[in-house]
């Protein structure tokens, strides 16, 4: 006995978002029905896709950011978001590189002879701006995630630097040794000649920003300046971290 089947009927959901819906009128409405093959393997995809997609609504996630990554798979060439995928994933990798040796360089250090404890402090400072400028914005994960763990250690590594340990529910610091007093004797001096330099930069920025620019509150203002001036004093400051 001869047996047929019925093609499979699949309903392209991935590529539909709520932008595209507009309200119906009370007369007659115009519609146009596409269809066309796809293979096997792509049926399987969009599929999987989908899946995804409903699983990411069973975690929280809202229609907005739902048409956002639709968007990704609808409104982007398929090379170029292979492209992108890969040079995203590249980028993981280099941060968790990044992070492995800045936490082996520092898990088996000592003493921070030789090394600017101010910039250690300034650095943990910028990284908590970014971080807060990045929360504001809604970033990405992917982008949230490296900057929030990288928050995260230079505020180890300063701990690391100051000798910060708790006895009896008491923060201390730890004594310095004479290399130590001396890296800090000759970091204490370049700062006193740069901030010359650098304050008067940082006040008339602000000042500026102020009279000038528009911002959607004071805790806008206050976070963008900090990260602008973070990012103009993060130059001349990480290169002279390591006194000679």
């Amino acid at each position: 006995k001869s047996m047929t089947y019925n093609p499979v009927l699949y309903v392209d959901q991935l590529s539909h978002t709520r932008k595209q819906d507009s309200p119906l009128s009370s007369g007659a409405v115009n519609l146009t029905v596409s269809f066309s093959p796809i293979t096997i393997g792509k049926l399987r995809i969009w599929m999987q896709f989908e899946e995804a997609i409903a699983n990411l609504k069973d975690l929280g996630f809202g229609e907005d950011d739902i048409d956002e990554i639709k968007g990704i798979f609808t409104d982007t060439n398929m090379y170029f978001l292979t492209l992108t995928f890969f040079v995203t994933v590249f980028h993981l990798l280099f941060d968790v590189l990044a992070f492995k040796n800045d936490i082996s360089f520092w898990k088996n250090r000592k003493n921070t002879a030789g090394l600017s404890t101010r910039v250690i402090i300034w650095r943990c400072f910028s990284q908590i701006i970014i971080f807060l400028y990045l929360c504001e914005h809604k970033t990405s994960y992917i982008v949230l995630g490296p900057a929030g763990v990288g928050m995260f250690i230079e505020l180890w590594k300063v701990c690391k630097s100051l000798k910060v340990s708790f006895s009896g529910g008491k923060m201390q610091f730890g004594e310095k040794t004479e290399e130590e007093k001396a890296t800090e004797k000759i970091d204490s001096e370049a700062m006193w000649y740069l901030q010359w330099v650098m304050y008067p930069l940082v006040i008339g920025g602000a000042v500026y920003s102020l009279l000038y620019v528009s911002h959607r509150s004071w805790y806008s203002l206050g976070d963008k300046q900090s990260r602008q001036r973070g990012v103009l004093l993060w130059f001349p400051l990480h290169d002279p971290s390591t006194l000679p």
